[in-house]
Order: C-alpha cells, then structure tokens, then sequence
C-alpha cells in the first residue's frame, strides 16, 4: 500500500528515491566535518556504500526508516559541527544507531 493516499505509486517511489539520494549526499557533508578523523572516515564510507545500495519502495513503514536516518545523519551532522570529531562516545552511538537503522530498513525491503 502506497504511504501517500492520493499519489500513485511510482510518485511515492520517487519521493523515497529522493530521500535515499539526500542520505546520500549528507554523508558528503560530514565527511567535510570529520576530515582530521580517518577511523570516522571510513565509517562514514562504509555508511554511504550501504545508502548507495538500499531499494526505493511505495512502503510507508520503509518511508519512516528513510526519515529516521536522514534524522540521525543531521543529529551526527550537529554534533560535530558543535564538538568537532572529539566526543568518540557520542559519535559512536549515532554510527551505531544509524547501521541498525539501515539494517532494518534493508530486512523490510527484502524479497
């Protein structure tokens, strides 16, 4: 069941596409942000290579998982604009948070 009751389907894939491709791109943002952190580095990298991949769907339940991790993507992004790559612990729980996310949104769009 399209999650938008008055467009058709292939609008609501399109729309979940374009939030895909937004995820997409904010981890360019905070790759900027965390430059002098080369272990941060590559998480973002491993994060973006599994964006790059994730299926667009008309499922409203999937549609959620995309806002979520744009959500956590801009909570990461203020934490190191505000503290820079020095607080592990925070940025850490947020990777996590957001590979658990991405994790779970795959499993729903599983065939």
């Amino acid at each position: 069941m399209c999650w938008c009751k008055k467009k058709r389907k292939s609008e609501c894939v399109k729309e979940d596409r374009e939030q895909i491709e937004a995820n997409y791109k904010a981890i360019d943002v905070l790759a900027v942000l965390a430059k002098e952190d080369e272990a941060l580095l590559a998480s973002l990298e491993e994060l973006q290579e599994s964006l790059r991949y994730l299926i667009a769907s008309s499922d409203g339940k999937v549609k959620k998982y995309d806002e979520k991790i744009g959500e956590l993507l801009g909570d990461l992004k203020i934490l190191l604009a505000k503290k820079g790559t020095d607080n592990k612990k925070e940025t850490e729980s947020l990777l996590s948070s957001l590979r658990l996310c991405i994790a779970e949104r795959k499993a729903k769009t599983q065939f």
